[in-house]
């Protein structure tokens, strides 16, 4: 038994025990997408272009067709000159969220991992 411990602490000295440093991910939610979609309509509000909102589109992420086309959505729309504009766009930028998010059950409940 002795000989097991000394032997297991010699291979954990050597480097064979190491922690797994992998960052944790988390399953992405119908409340991400529609965070991501009201960051969307912030981000032009603020004065953001097109092209800006398309380079934050990362290239590793597994949802950069979903980001890339809720950015061509948003900027497609008139550009609102009135908060009560920016207001209705936003609201309606969340519910096509909302609605993409229900209307693709398998893809969420599958729980596409996000870092």
């Amino acid at each position: 038994m002795k000989r097991a411990i000394l032997l297991l602490g010699a291979i954990c000295a050597l480097g064979g025990c190491t922690r797994d440093e992998t960052p944790p991910t988390r399953v992405l939610t119908c409340g991400d997408v529609q965070a991501l979609a009201l960051a969307i309509v912030d981000g032009r509000k603020r004065g953001q272009s097109r092209a800006e909102q398309l380079a934050l589109v990362p290239s590793d992420s597994p949802v950069p067709t979903l980001h890339g086309s809720f950015v061509t959505s948003i900027y497609d729309w008139p550009r609102p000159t009135r908060e009560a504009e920016w207001t209705l766009l936003a609201r309606n930028a969340a519910l096509a969220a909302e609605a993409y998010c229900v209307n693709r059950p398998a893809w969420v409940l599958r729980g596409v991992r996000i870092p």
